[in-house]
């Protein structure tokens, strides 16, 4: 990776101090070994301290930001300068026995002023051709702080090919100008940032996934203007997080499009892209909904053997993840990156839609059952009266997260969650809490905001469960319920017939007091 320049323009004088000092070093003697020469020692060091101190001469003239490596994501990239000094041979000063001076080493030039007079004498040296190599340990890139507001980061990713490393440029923006950014939904995978990404010269730590990720949706020949939470969020940073995941929803409903990022497709991506097409297809030539006739099991599309490769999709982690409900919903243009193949978001969620209600033994046989949030997302973002939140968050619990919070704050941008026109999400997210008190503000803020005792249906404990801190009243999100939460869904279940919601009061930030009818007891 280093380079070697000559060094123009760097000429020293030296007088006849400088020449009894080297003499008296060298017993009088002119050096002949060039490794004993102190002067080209002294050279060295001055170039080497220069060049430690300040290597801004080193940046391409063309950028205003260091010269970044080209290396491969599998070598370890270091930063290396490099710089011309003396080469270390003898000094040119040897005058014949005429008072004519010799010639001088190859790439020396040595200049003989006054033969007379040999210790008045002074030289010019040019340095030429020794090249001085330091490394230096790529520092970590630090994040500036957000303005206050509605503001975020997005990267401009440098274009590349395959395993070359991955260099990016972080830039500040309002929400109102992402309309030409792509936002990515992915799934972090493992925790540990063992890779790097390259900002300005400086690194970024990512994970394997994403570095997977970002070489998917990096364009060979141009940048790509792209936000991805774990760069363009400054993760270290709490109190900034809990901002940012408060704005997710603004930020995917703004950006140009959203890219979800499947992973690898084993070669089976076309054959679902055009599976996809062709039901679409099907469906399309019907009116309504109501129209499509249930498809029987002797239809050839019915014995078509791409829905294994569909059912395959489906199984992708991808679909567990509870963030990627709102960034795939809220989205203007969600499109699927499976493989190297790309279809829209849409086509998906509706050949989906159409197997639940018109083939649902295709579903069954083979294994074709995405968890049924995403349908009411995707709804929720234009009827917002579909489901009410609580409803939602139990549908979410089978999802999968890395923080507890995030079973509550993954889904605070949709409009299920906003409790007024304009007045925001029921709570504001805050990683600072942790999980159980998270769970706790937002019963009291369902309660408080709709009076709604259907939290109670959500609620599902067990011996251990009712160990915790958190009232008995607060339903628990990280636990997967195992009974049946009549009330709570649309269904055919309505024991009060109707009467109106009694008046509940808090005794305390803990205590809940309603008012019933008792009907009987129960004995265990």
């Amino acid at each position: 990776m280093s380079s070697k320049s000559p060094a123009r323009g760097l000429w020293k004088e030296f007088g006849r101090k400088d020449e009894e000092e080297i003499g008296a070093q060298n017993n009088g003697k002119t050096p002949q070994n060039p490794a004993d020469t102190p002067m080209v020692s002294e050279l060295e060091r001055k170039a080497e301290t220069s060049m430690t101190s300040d290597p801004s001469h080193l940046r391409n003239p063309n950028d205003c930001h260091p010269i970044e490596p080209q290396a491969s994501e599998q070598a370890e990239p270091t930063v290396q300068y490099t710089c011309s000094a003396l080469p270390t041979t003898s000094i040119a000063h040897n005058p014949s026995q005429d008072g004519s001076p010799r010639p001088s080493a190859p790439g020396i030039t040595g200049e003989h002023t006054n033969s007379q007079a040999p210790r008045k004498q002074r030289y010019r040296l040019s340095l030429t051709s020794l090249s001085i190599q330091f490394s230096k340990s790529p520092e970590p890139y630090e994040y500036a702080p957000l303005p206050r507001g509605k503001y975020t980061r997005y990267l401009v990713l440098q274009p590349g090919k395959d395993k070359e490393a991955l260099l990016c440029h972080l830039h500040t923006c309002a929400l109102t100008d992402l309309s030409e950014v792509e936002t990515i939904s992915y799934v972090w995978g493992s925790s540990n940032k063992t890779k790097r990404l390259w900002c300005a010269g400086k690194t970024i730590p990512i994970t394997v996934n994403l570095r997977d990720v970002l070489r998917r949706v990096r364009l060979p020949d141009a940048p790509r203007t792209l936000w991805a939470d774990s760069i363009c969020i400054n993760q270290e940073d709490r109190k900034e997080k809990s901002e940012q995941v408060a704005l997710m929803g603004l930020i995917f409903g703004g950006a140009k499009r959203t890219l979800i990022c499947l992973g690898p497709d084993n070669g089976q991506g076309s054959l679902v892209e055009s599976l996809l097409v062709d039901v679409n297809r099907m469906i399309q030539q019907f009116g309504s909904w109501d129209q499509i006739p249930p498809l029987s099991q002797d239809d050839p599309i019915a014995k078509d053997p791409r829905w294994g490769f569909l059912g395959n999709m489906i199984v992708s982690p991808w679909f567990s993840r509870v963030w990627v409900v709102q960034e795939a919903a809220l989205s203007r243009d969600a499109r699927v990156l499976y493989g190297s193949t790309a279809f829209p978001w849409l086509d998906l969620v509706r050949v989906h839609f159409w197997l639940l209600h018109k083939a649902q033994f295709l579903c069954f046989k083979h294994r074709l059952f995405l968890c049924d949030v995403h349908i009411t997302g995707l709804w929720n973002r234009d009827r917002p009266d579909s489901e009410n939140f609580v409803a939602f968050l139990a549908r979410a619990k089978g999802l999968r997260c890395w923080d507890a919070r995030d079973r509550v704050y993954a889904f605070l941008g949709l409009r299920m969650a906003q409790v007024g026109l304009g007045s925001g999400p029921i709570v504001v997210p805050d990683y600072q809490k942790p999980h159980h008190e998270a769970f706790h503000e937002l019963a009291l803020e369902f309660l408080k905001h709709t009076n709604d005792l259907c939290i109670l249906s959500a609620v599902d404990h067990t011996s251990e469960t009712l160990k915790s801190d958190l009232p008995s009243w607060v339903p628990r999100w990280d636990y997967v319920a195992s009974t049946d939460q009549f009330g709570l869904h649309d269904v055919p279940y309505n024991a009060s017939r109707g009467m109106k919601q009694t008046k509940l009061s808090f005794v305390s930030s803990t205590g809940l007091r309603v008012r019933g009818f008792i009907l009987d007891g129960i004995h265990f």
